[in-house]
């Protein structure tokens, strides 16, 4: 009985999950919950917090080594000659500090990372943003792609049965009825792999904004916007502010800093000084806290400069990574212009697409009107007894085909321009 109670009320919870309302969601409400939420940027967090951590730290290759050491000990009789053996006590205090000119080096290199690491953290904001508008904007043509596929299938079921009834009255002939079974049977597939890709985008969209991939979610905004105008001039003006141009630079600003630390390395000296006291105390029963007693015969304190000869050899190995970071470098200046004619032309290519997006939907427009009139004479026909009730369906399935080819068209507009807002780093829209 218990058994059934526990199980009864699961299913009364599942019923009540199940049941409660879709989420409804906006665009900005979107980029919000994937910036906050999503675990692509919760790697990306943890990763930039790592690199800001160290950037923090650098500065402990600075630090000192500093030792303190006590002993309590007994030496060994080893002949008559010794009569007495006292315990003593020696403690050990140590100093030793370290510099080169490359350690500093070496840390403005570590912070170098770090503002590497916020580069690309604010690059991984940027394209989550781009996918997320994309693919919400992709499900709303899906949804509205979906409406009239079913629309257009329930045109075709009705032409079939009205074919089947005709055909029993005589009114045409078999084959006829064959066609339209055949051609409703085929539509089928289609609106099943519409609704199969729109709940597969669905779960996608969900899991790029951190939510349960099964939440129901409802998108507000529908792909409407204005056309804007767009200042083609100046949309190479900040190309070097484009993510992968700016990391290049900085990757190279990286590899001067990490070749200015093997250069000091290689050609300035190192400094070390070190200090340490080392008092030794013989316990003698009630002579030991004599001064006498306490000795310190090993402490010192030392200055050293210390020069490699070795890395002035052109065969050392900070020599042949110098030599390394050279060729990076000269393969980064070579990226560098790659990447920068390929943004142009990256950016070009968006304004032409952008330009014929703009015309399609032009032409779209007068399609959408064309078949608005069509169908309000088609359904002032059907009113008055003229016109059937399939041809009004179909002037309905023509205007809705049209409004369909507009919505892709702006659906199109609207990706080039989130895609030149990406390449072009500038607010367009």
């Amino acid at each position: 009985m218990k058994a059934n109670k526990i199980v009864s009320l699961l299913i009364l919870i599942a019923l009540i999950i199940t049941s409660l309302p879709a989420r409804d969601i906006s665009v900005d409400e979107a980029v919000d919950l994937a910036l906050n939420s999503s675990l692509q940027m919760e790697s990306a967090k943890l990763e930039l917090a790592s690199l800001k951590r160290q950037s923090k730290d650098s500065w402990g290759t600075l630090l000192p080594s500093i030792n303190a050491t006590g002993t309590l000990g007994r030496n060994n009789r080893y002949s008559p000659s010794y009569p007495e053996n006292d315990p003593f006590l020696n403690f050990n205090f140590s100093f030793s500090f370290s510099f080169s000119p490359a350690m500093i080096t070496s840390i403005k290199a570590t912070k170098q990372s770090y503002l590497n690491g916020l580069l690309t953290y604010e690059q991984a904001k940027a394209e989550l943003k781009v996918d997320v508008e994309k693919l919400y904007y992709a499900i709303v043509l899906l949804e509205e792609s979906l409406n009239i596929q079913k629309n257009s299938l329930q045109i075709k079921k009705d032409r079939m049965d009205q074919a089947r009834i005709d055909y029993e009255n005589g009114f045409v002939p078999e084959i006829y009825v064959l066609n339209t079974e055949v051609t409703y049977e085929n539509a089928k597939p289609e609106v099943d792999e519409v609704e199969l890709s729109l709940a597969a985008n669905k779960r996608s969209f969900a899991f790029l904004l951190g939510l349960d991939i099964n939440e129901e979610i409802n998108l507000t905004d529908p792909v409407d916007l204005k056309i804007v105008d767009i200042e083609e001039d100046k949309m190479l003006d900040n190309i070097g502010m484009r993510y992968d141009l700016s990391s290049i630079t900085n990757s190279a600003k990286l590899i001067n800093l990490n070749r200015r630390a093997l250069r000091e390395q290689a050609f300035l000296p190192s400094f070390n000084l070190s200090a340490s006291h080392s008092p030794y105390i013989n316990i003698d029963g009630d002579n030991w806290t004599k001064s006498k007693n306490y000795i310190d015969a090993s402490g010192k304190v030392t200055l050293t400069v210390a020069y490699n000869l070795t890395n002035l050899f052109p065969q050392s190995s900070v020599q042949q990574n110098i030599k390394k970071l050279n060729e990076t470098e000269k393969n980064l200046n070579v990226q560098y212009r790659m990447a920068e004619e390929g943004a142009k032309i990256e950016i070009l290519s968006l304004l032409d697409r952008i330009k014929t997006t703009k015309e399609q939907i032009s032409n779209f427009d007068r399609t959408v009107q064309l078949a608005e009139k069509s169908y309000a004479m088609t359904e002032e026909s059907y009113n008055n007894g003229t016109t059937d009730y399939l041809t009004l369906k179909d002037s309905e399935y023509a205007l809705e085909q049209a409004k369909l080819g507009r919505l892709s068209s702006q659906f199109d507009y609207l990706s080039a321009l989130i895609d030149l807002e990406y390449a072009t780093q500038q607010n367009i829209r």
